[in-house]
């Protein structure tokens, strides 16, 4: 059964959390410059990951958070930067 939350309806993830699953992985990632590879990596990689250990664990997967603090980055077209205190609230 599918265990990634954005590919499930709410009826479906009403039945998950009946059945006992009560642990999500959150991934994080960031939008950021990385030359020549695409600007959502640290997206993907992150995404990848949570879903490799949900599968030998057993547990959902929420949808990846795609912001980060990169300050260094901003002079970088395509990279997406938030302040420390916004990701803290988010998260």
């Amino acid at each position: 059964m599918e265990k990634r939350i954005k590919f499930l309806n709410h009826i479906d993830l009403e039945k998950l959390i009946d059945d006992g699953f009560d642990t999500v992985l959150l991934p994080v990632g960031t939008m950021e410059a990385h030359g020549v590879i695409p600007i959502g990596t640290d997206i993907l990689i992150p995404d990848a990951m949570a879903e490799r250990i949900a599968a030998e664990v057993d547990l959902l997967v929420a949808p990846t958070i795609p912001y980060g603090v990169t300050h260094s980055l901003y002079g970088h077209p395509g990279g997406v930067c938030i302040t420390d205190e916004v990701f803290e609230a988010y998260v």
